[in-house]
């Protein structure tokens, strides 16, 4: 398990998504801030509007999918490839060796999302006014009233906002590693790997469960997005949990027949 977490947090891929990710959040805060240096405070945003407006705003949830499976599912295909995937299984079992693949994955593309938006808003609120509509009413933002963020605004400069939204971008991330890495194990191709994933994302975001069975989903990046629910909240929730059992059963079917047919074909002699 540490050679495993150790792959996947010591990597340029990780750097990668990290960057990336970053990149997108920065690429609405950032010019907002330098354009309206001459405005007044009063016309400025403040750090919560800096720090959520990559998501509202910018690219972030686009990116999400193909961040998630650069991360380090795609290293999965080397091992595929160079037949790695069955000595590393020799060593433990194909079990043990799916859920320390699993594990590793996921933190990974949790924490280089999560932990991209955290610093995000981590710096806006060094830099810019924290979220606080007595000393600065003019940041309010209008969240819906059955939002859930609006019982969240006067709590330690909107602190919940942050951290649900982190929990959120996260949870997304890591589910969508262990799809991509699903396709990784029937599909050793890198490129596909990723493209895969994305493609189920933006098939998703275009209601296609509504359109194929009439079933009305959320979208993919509900879970961080504006206008959340409770219900919208637990119908997100239920959704990602699916994708989950089905790419950790997928993944799993597959790492087994690779191993089984090594064995037939005597790959390990």
């Amino acid at each position: 398990m540490k050679e495993e977490l150790k792959s996947a947090f010591f990597s340029k891929r990780f750097l990668l998504a990290f960057g990336l990710m970053l990149s997108c959040f920065l690429g609405y805060s950032l010019p907002t801030w330098i354009f309206s240096a001459d405005w007044g405070d009063e016309f400025r945003e403040g750090a919560l509007q800096l720090s959520v407006g990559g998501i509202f705003f910018g690219g972030s949830m686009l990116l999400l999918p193909f961040c998630a499976g650069v991360t380090y599912a795609i290293s999965q295909v080397d091992e595929v490839r160079t037949s790695f995937l069955e000595w590393k299984a020799i060593r433990c079992s194909t079990q043990i060796y799916a859920r320390n693949k699993i594990i590793a994955t996921m933190l990974s593309a949790a924490a280089a999302t999560g932990l991209a938006f955290a610093l995000h808003a981590l710096v806006w609120n060094f830099i810019a006014y924290p979220y606080d509509l007595v000393a600065h009413p003019y940041q309010e933002i209008p969240f819906s009233a059955k939002c859930i963020y609006s019982q969240w605004t006067d709590i330690f400069y909107a602190f919940p906002i942050y951290a649900w939204m982190t929990f959120g971008i996260a949870l997304c991330a890591a589910v969508w590693s262990v799809t991509a890495l699903a396709v990784s194990v029937w599909v050793p191709d890198k490129l596909l790997t990723i493209i895969v994933p994305v493609c189920i994302y933006y098939l998703w975001s275009c209601r296609i469960f509504y359109h194929l069975f009439g079933i009305n989903t959320p979208h993919p990046g509900a879970l961080y997005n504006d206008a959340l629910t409770v219900e919208r909240v637990w119908q997100s929730l239920l959704m990602y949990a699916i994708l989950l059992v089905i790419s950790i059963f997928v993944y799993v079917k597959a790492v087994s027949y690779t191993h089984l047919r090594a064995h037939e074909t005597g790959a390990y002699l």
